[in-house]
């Protein structure tokens, strides 16, 4: 779907396959043949990672892709389905399925090395000190909906860079009271790499656990930007 501007009244489009975008034309949605396409996929698919909207749904011209996939989304029932990114998180309100998302990350893009399906971790508190809150990591091979589900429900949350350590500590300090007897959930905040001691510390002795953000499952490698579980362990 194509149209000379972003407006409502724009002039609007289908470009079928194989033909060009005209050189005063935008694309700005997925057409009725990527929609029936992508709502077939969608349809077969067992784990659903969804980052973005189909175009700018906001305007009405354009909203038709991005809510047909989020109604496919939401008619896979058997799926196990994660939104996440403010506008995609937007998307799936206006459509009215978001109660039909299995979960729906509403603070930050789930990030891919997190969400891989094949790469799955469960991640488990094994024991706390008044020092340090150890965790174990168990890799599976396969994306297993069950590990969730027969536990208690998992609420995780992590912020962007710009908390430094002080920030971090003032966080917990206003965040724990907020979250006092909570005993039924598991909560999990993963704040930034330099935060992480500043979060431990913070919550030693409570029942809020602390994570990282952009943890990799390989011991070693170079994989930039990633920091490894060992780095943080201690």
């Amino acid at each position: 779907m194509v149209a000379d501007r972003v407006e409502a009244n724009a002039l609007a489009r289908v470009v079928n396959a194989g033909e060009p975008i005209p050189a005063n034309m935008m694309a700005l949605d997925i057409g009725p043949q990527t929609i029936e396409s992508f709502s077939e996929e969608v349809s077969r698919a067992r784990t659903i990672v969804w980052n973005g909207p189909m175009g700018v749904f906001e305007l009405p011209p354009f909203a038709k892709g991005t809510f047909k996939i989020a109604q496919a989304v939401a008619e896979n029932a058997g799926a196990t389905s994660i939104v996440g990114g403010g506008d995609s998180v937007a998307a799936v309100k206006a459509a009215g399925v978001a109660d039909k998302i299995t979960h729906i990350s509403t603070g930050a893009e789930p990030r891919s090395n997190s969400w891989k399906a094949r790469n799955y971790r469960e991640w488990k508190r094994s024991a706390t000190s008044s020092r340090a809150l150890r965790w174990t990591l168990r890799g599976h091979n396969s994306w297993n909906p069950g590990i969730i589900r027969a536990q208690k429900k998992l609420i995780a949350a992590n912020w962007k860079m710009y908390k430094t350590p002080d920030q971090a500590r003032e966080f917990f300090r206003d965040f724990l009271p907020l979250v006092q007897g909570h005993d039924r959930d598991e909560i999990v905040v993963c704040p930034t790499f330099l935060a992480i001691d500043a979060g431990v510390k913070a919550t030693s002795g409570t029942s809020i656990a602390v994570g990282a953000q952009d943890v990799h499952w390989e011991k070693e490698g170079a994989f930039t930007g990633e920091s490894m579980p060992r780095c943080w362990w201690r």
